[in-house]
């Protein structure tokens, strides 16, 4: 695909969007992200803190977060060992151009 930058931006959106998840502490959550143009960054955040970007997950969520970057456009989150710290609203941005949003619910066992 050869397009210009301003029309890749235009083009630019969330095939598969987040949803809101519930998991058992201790198990792994998943929070799906799909863009249809893998070209552009994209980021997940929480807390308003970046947890990562298309360049992995930052070092201090590493421990128990990863991606799963395996398909064309995918950028899931996994959430390993779930706690209850880890409720909230995630965010998946795509390029600045497209968001959404998730609430990850974490309940006792």
């Amino acid at each position: 695909m050869t397009c210009a930058i301003s029309e890749l931006c235009c083009k630019a959106v969330l095939v598969t969007r987040p949803q809101n998840t519930i998991s058992f502490i201790g198990d792994t959550a998943v929070l799906q992200c799909k863009t249809n143009n893998s070209r552009l960054s994209m980021r997940w955040s929480y807390h308003t803190k970046d947890i990562a970007t298309s360049t992995g997950v930052h070092a201090r969520f590493a421990s128990r977060m990863w991606l799963n970057t395996s398909a064309e456009g995918q950028f899931d989150l996994l959430i390993n060992s779930t706690q209850q710290t880890d409720a909230d609203t995630y965010l998946c941005f795509e390029a600045y151009w497209d968001t959404a949003q998730a609430n990850l619910t974490v309940i006792g066992k």
